[in-house]
């Protein structure tokens, strides 16, 4: 349908004027109506710029030139922000500023948006200039309108114009109220602050402060609060001459902005309810006066009687009874420490109560009794919670009247101060507060139950409970907690949850992360990649590495997952830069990148170190540790069974599998076997972890050997299982229990180095160390002797074994000689083989660890020189070899300085600080008994937490910052991938059909939160997260509108893709027609051409 564009402008103008009229005429038919979506896509055809609009001026121009003098006068109004004219950003902006010209209706006539508040310059150059616009356009400006913001404050102070109270009296002598026009000489234009503005802030301020003195007086917002109260009795006359509500005196965020509740505040009917209400309060002083005197008060003989309703009141239900006599009173407290038990009213009257309170005698008694409320006292409270509230009102009100008193009457001050002092036994009980929500005794926060919803999101992220899981979880707090407000005010459903999570408290714990990472100077990036079936993609996980200065200890912290279709280096590479945006600028303090061992990881290393800092002169920033040191230890022992061909874990797999999930079978091996004990599963990856598989092996290959031997003639099904034939094949190997139990003892060699290096403690400093001993040990069961003895100095140099050529027959042990192991050996001799056929199997024995030293040295991390050095910070180096200990620092100093991690003269200053803690080691009492105490294998102290006590001021009082920032580097470095493989269980456990990827990085960003503070009540909530969570709903919603906006261009362009295919099959189809018809040869083309086509079409 075509729209007249003078209707489709008048159409515009009833949807801005009013929604819901709109939409009564458009759902009742009443007018042929645009929808709104028509709307917005018409409006979009229509270009839309900034600056001053060219056609509101000449609209204004045409409108005015024909006008007498008079008529042409107006002011200009301008909003909030602005932009230059020639400026043009890409950034979304979150300012606006708005001029209007308003001669005799509201006009606008220019437009900026952007990011950030304008600055003032330009707010003054915007505002000249469209003034000289206007009268270029024959309009006479004679004010500028604004309100009353601080930067439109400095706009007047630049053009000479003074706003302040004190300044004013400047007007006598000159005009501080205006300033001249930018092009017309003689004229001024004058300048107003937008009163509906002032009154809103002068209502905030009041509200804020609770307090304000204005000319010597005080406007109290107290008064308010009571007017508010005593008009809501019932029957109350003030209820008919005040017209506040609760909006009025707790206006929400939306309330504020509201002009007319500020101006009802400062109303005529406010004014008047507060005078009647002054009168009652000097009113009830004379009758509080004359009934004290009558009721209470004064006996004839000038004394006054005990009063019971003086046991209500809090402060002194505590202690006070009722004397002997009604001119009496007594203390419990008093009593119990048998002092003086009752005291005479005389004439004080509660004046008596408080003067003892206050006695020194009193405060011993109730300090050295200190007594526990009664069961009736605890009854007795909850009875009177509404009489003390009917005190805590009669209270304030005492206060208005105190304040209402003229100051120079000194009778009514004397009047104020007797019902003070007689308030608890004359308060009128009718007295009741209708406005909990005006008091903070009576109401709760939403900052609490905000805190409370998200704790409960905590909760169900650490359980791994699914957003569905707590549907019926604040109905049933309510019933748990009915006297809970934070329980009735609990909402927490599905969605709610959901946008929390996502919207609010992971991006929140995000920027926290983002912001001390980048805070702390250099990090670690770890990365791994594995499988999602969820989305059917490799998930790249990102995990950062760094020295948190608040808590002193390296922290490693979940950061980001890519999620790649492809696995090329290319692919791998763009997805660790996308994951690590949020860094920015900072990946300059990128010391190393942790990653395991395929080559194509490598191509990955380099493509980081071509695009990020690769110097001319060959040099790099971050450093390099070589691949991860488990899967080199796992692979060497996976690569040296295969060389040797034994087949072991075929033969564990199959036992398993012989009796998965069958419990027939199970059933028969234990009436045939007498035996409960199975085999356990094998793991493929994790070779050294299957010693306790091959040690269950052991144990049940007796009970497997009788159980196969007596099926085999009767269960002929069971030979079409390949685990069965396995089996059979393998227990007529007689070396087959030597060569479980040689396995296992070369897996027992290296199952401490993997267990201890399996943490996310700062172990890299360990590593020549550990890993050395691995190969040491291993080269001493195959190597002779002589090859191993030290070159230089007492222990064996590391670069001795990487430097041999163990192909070399001449340097191995004879076969014979092979250090198999205690039990292998033992089982040998219990076999009655071939001597010839022993001395093979001892070949593929010595095979097998020379092949398995030959992958630990050629993918070895001790070829790293940082290995090597950063080893200089190992507590028993320092102790035990200082010498050696100073050697690897001085060259790991001039590593670090060669990587342009460190200058010249922090060098020095290292060096020196270095010596000093290595001599404080050796020679003073204190620090050799720390050093003496350490001990690398106990949980309880991690090496970050050992330097953290002796790298202080206190034992280096000169300073000790350099050395200081070259440990926590060196502690810092990733020794293997343990971390990022550990969250491939975390994944597993919010892995579930649909989930988003977005979502899964969002839980496991909020699940790594958890898991550093340690528990969800020790998560700290800040006031950002609040904010944010608060705003989640907002950003929720947001997403989905441009989810659906980008799903309508993905279909849109889908769509226009389709119909082009459409159109070229037609044209294929008449090709075909006319080459059949010719006998053409180009037939058979066009037929593949049509396919193709097809299958696209197919696949749409």
């Amino acid at each position: 349908m075509r729209y007249d564009p003078d209707f489709f402008l008048e159409c515009i103008m009833l949807r801005i004027k009013s929604k819901a009229a709109y939409d009564h005429l458009k759902l009742q038919k009443l007018l042929p109506l645009p929808c709104t979506d028509t709307i917005r896509k018409l409006l979009s055809c229509k270009t839309c710029t900034f600056c001053l609009n060219a056609y509101a001026l000449n609209a204004i121009k045409n409108y005015i030139q024909n006008k007498p003098k008079a008529m042409r006068y107006g002011f200009v109004g301008y909003g909030d922000g602005g932009l230059k004219l020639s400026e043009h950003k890409d950034e979304l902006a979150d300012h606006g500023l708005v001029l209007i010209f308003r001669p005799f209706r509201i006009q606008p006539i220019a437009c900026y948006a952007t990011k950030g508040a304008c600055k003032v310059e330009l707010l003054t150059e915007l505002m000249a200039r469209a003034i000289t616009v206007l009268d270029q356009n024959e309009a006479i400006v004679k004010s500028v309108v604004c309100d009353g913001a601080q930067s439109n404050k400095t706009v007047m102070k630049m053009c000479g114009v003074i706003g302040k109270h004190g300044q004013i009296i400047l007007i006598l002598t000159q005009d501080v109220t205006s300033f001249a026009h930018p092009t017309s000489d003689g004229e001024l234009i004058y300048v107003f602050i937008d009163v509906p503005h002032l009154l809103k802030c002068i209502r905030n301020h009041i509200f804020n402060v609770k307090e304000v003195q204005f000319k010597g007086k005080m406007v109290r917002f107290s008064d308010f609060e009571l007017l508010y109260n005593t008009s809501k009795i019932p029957g109350n006359p003030l209820s008919i001459l005040s017209k506040l509500t609760k909006s009025h005196l707790d206006p929400t965020s939306f309330e504020k902005m509201n002009v007319k509740l500020a101006a009802q505040i400062f109303s005529n009917s406010v004014v008047l309810a507060i005078s009647y209400l002054k009168f009652l309060f000097k009113s009830n002083v004379l009758f509080f006066k004359y009934s004290i005197s009558l009721s209470i008060g004064m006996a004839p003989k000038k004394e006054t009687f005990f009063y019971d309703d003086w046991l209500k009141v809090e402060k002194y239900r505590k202690w006070l009874e009722k004397g002997q006599s009604n001119l009496q009173f007594s203390c419990i407290l008093c009593k119990k420490v048998k002092t003086k038990s009752s005291w005479q009213l005389s004439n004080m009257g509660v004046g008596a109560l408080d003067s003892h309170m206050k006695s020194n005698g009193h405060k011993k008694a109730e300090t050295i009794s200190n007594i526990q409320p009664s069961v009736a006292e605890t009854f007795q409270k909850s009875k009177s919670a509404s009489y003390d509230k009917n005190v805590e009102i009669a209270t304030t009100a005492v206060a208005v009247a105190t304040n209402t008193v003229d100051n120079k009457s000194a009778t009514d001050l004397h009047l104020v101060q007797v019902l003070q002092e007689n308030l608890s036994a004359t308060v009128p009980l009718n007295v009741v507060s209708h406005t909990p929500r005006q008091s903070n005794h009576f109401v709760v926060s939403t900052d609490q139950v905000l805190e409370a919803e998200i704790r409960w999101c905590l909760k169900a992220v650490s359980k791994s409970l699914s957003v569905r899981s707590n549907n019926e979880d604040p109905e049933l707090f309510k019933v748990m907690f009915p006297d809970s407000k934070i329980a009735s005010q609990f909402s927490l459903g599905r969605d709610k949850m959901s946008y929390l999570l996502h919207y609010g408290i992971a991006p929140t714990f995000h920027d926290q992360l983002v912001e001390k990472a980048t805070s702390c100077g250099p990090f670690v990036v770890l990365f791994y990649e594995s499988m999602n079936k969820i989305a059917q993609k490799q998930q790249q996980d990102i995990v950062i590495r760094f020295f948190d200065q608040e808590s002193q200890k390296v922290s490693t912290r979940y950061f980001n997952s890519s999620f790649l279709e492809k696995q090329k280096a290319e692919d791998i590479f763009r997805g660790l830069k996308d994951g690590l945006l949020g860094l920015g600028a900072k990946l300059d303090n990128l010391l190393q990148v942790s990653m395991d061992g395929p080559n194509v990881n490598w191509k990955v290393l380099a493509l980081l170190k071509q695009e990020l800092w690769n110097k001319p002169d060959g040099s790099t920033f971050f450093l390099e540790l070589g691949s991860c040191g488990l899967h080199i230890v796992h692979g060497s022992i996976g690569t040296a069974h295969s060389k040797v061909g034994w087949s072991l874990h075929k033969i564990f797999s199959a036992a398993w599998y012989l009796m998965k999930d069958c419990p027939a079978r199970r059933r028969e091996y234990i009436n045939v076997t007498k035996s409960k004990v199975f085999p356990l599963k094998f793991c493929h990856i994790r070779w050294v972890e299957n010693v306790v598989v091959a040690n269950r092996f052991l144990i049940v290959l007796q009970p497997l050997t009788v159980f196969l031997e007596k099926t085999e003639s009767t269960k002929d099904h069971m030979k079409s299982l390949s685990c069965y034939s396995t089996l059979q094949s393998a227990i007529k190997d007689p070396f087959l229990r030597a060569k479980v139990k040689f396995f296992i003892s070369v897996s027992q060699e290296v199952e401490p180095f993997l267990r201890q290096f399996q943490s996310s403690k700062p172990l890299a400093i360990f590593l020549y160390k550990e890993y050395g001993a691995i190969i040491r040990n291993l080269a001493e069961r195959v190597v002779k002797p002589d090859v191993l003895k030290p070159k230089e100095g007492p222990e064996l140099n590391f670069n001795q074994i990487f430097l041999l050529d163990l192909n070399d027959s001449d340097i191995l042990l004879p076969a014979k000689n092979v250090k198999i192991g205690p039990a292998c050996k033992n089982e040998l001799k219990d076999l009655k083989e071939k001597e010839k056929d022993v001395l093979g199997f001892r070949r593929d024995c010595r095979d097998f660890l020379v092949a398995m030293l030959q992958i630990l040295n050629e993918r070895s991390p001790l070829k790293y020189p940082c290995v090597r050095t950063i080893s200089c910070f190992d507590p028993d180096l320092i102790f035990f070899q200082p010498k050696l200990a100073t050697k690897r620092f001085e060259q790991f100093t001039q590593l670090m300085l060669d990587h342009r991690q460190i200058d010249t003269a922090g060098v020095e200053n290292a060096t020196k600080q270095f010596q000093k803690l290595v001599y404080k080691a050796k020679e003073e009492v204190e620090f050799s008994k720390i050093f003496e105490s350490w001990d690398m294998s106990s949980d309880e102290l991690s090496l970050d937490s050992f330097y953290a006590t002796i790298l202080t001021s206190k034992h280096f009082p000169n300073g000790i910052v350099d050395l200081k920032m070259l440990v926590h580097k060196a502690l810092i470095f990733s020794h293997g991938q343990a971390h990022v493989e550990s969250g491939f269980s975390v994944n597993e456990t919010f892995l579930s059909q649909n989930l988003h990827e977005e979502s899964l990085v969002n839980l496991r960003r909020i699940s790594d939160t958890i898991n550093f503070y340690g528990r969800v009540l020790d998560v700290p909530i800040s006031k950002k997260m609040l904010t944010a969570c608060r705003l989640s709903r907002s950003r929720y919603r947001q997403a989905l509108e441009e989810s659906k906006k980008s799903q309508e261009v993905s279909y849109s362009t889908e769509e226009r893709k389709r119909k082009l295919l459409v159109e070229e099959l037609k044209e294929i189809k008449k090709k075909q027609k006319l080459t059949e018809r010719k006998n053409s040869n180009d037939l058979e083309q066009l037929s593949m051409e049509r396919r193709r086509i097809e299958t696209q079409l197919s696949h749409m």
